[in-house]
């Protein structure tokens, strides 16, 4: 399993993909997989429980102490069981899980990295990220 950290872009066809070492890579969603991620680390058996009560027969995959990745039955309304997750207690976002034409899934979360151009200031980073409404988590001399 591989985090995505680069922006998912749509276009006006309506096909998903994002950047990867200038390279656009079309994305596919996971039929009834999806990607919960929570503002905290957290109890995986509270968690899970929570789950449980909103989707009875779903199977969980913690990917760390904050993204799990759900599979529900295929029965399952997928606007409904979006919503329903980004309820769940602490729960941050919520997106389906997708995959690239190999049949690698990404997950796609509310973190992703940047590395701006050599010509891109530290002050211009910062109002860009402002611009955007970006927290910096961490800066390294890469990205």
């Amino acid at each position: 399993m591989m985090v995505v950290v680069f922006f998912a872009f749509q276009s006006q066809e309506n096909q998903k993909f994002y950047y990867a070492f200038n390279e656009k890579v079309p994305l596919s969603e996971v039929a009834n997989k999806f990607v919960v991620r929570y503002s905290i680390n957290m109890d995986k058996r509270n968690a899970s429980n929570s789950i449980k009560k909103s989707f009875a027969n779903s199977s969980e995959y913690w990917h760390d102490e904050k993204t799990v990745i759900l599979t529900l039955e295929p029965s399952i309304n997928k606007k409904e069981a979006i919503e329903n997750l980004r309820n769940l207690p602490e729960a941050l976002s919520c997106q389906p899980l997708f995959k690239i034409s190999s049949g690698l899934e990404m997950v796609i979360t509310n973190e992703f990295i940047v590395k701006f151009k050599d010509n891109i200031g530290h002050e211009e980073q910062q109002k860009i990220n402002q611009s955007f409404g970006v927290s910096l988590l961490k800066s390294t001399d890469t990205y």
